[in-house]
């Protein structure tokens, strides 16, 4: 099993709708998706982030998004 540990400090959301990229650096979203955000600020209308399923990288609509819980972490063995 892979080990998998998030960033503590790292602000994570989770995506409502689904969006698909009209763009080659847009994220593709799907409903449930669990998306590390790696730039953008509260007020910010796009975001740039990490897909924790996929780890495909790009920017989406801050509006698709909701705030989350960061994910739980793997056990180290």
């Amino acid at each position: 099993m892979a080990d998998t540990n998030y960033d503590d400090d790292a602000v994570y959301v989770r995506a409502d709708f689904d969006y698909d990229p009209q763009r080659d650096d847009e994220l593709a979203l799907a409903p449930g998706a669990v998306i590390q955000v790696l730039d953008g600020g509260d007020d910010a209308e796009w975001l740039m982030g990490r897909d924790l399923a996929t780890g495909h990288e790009g920017w989406f609509p801050s509006n698709f998004v909701s705030p989350t819980d960061p994910p739980p972490t793997s056990p180290r063995w």
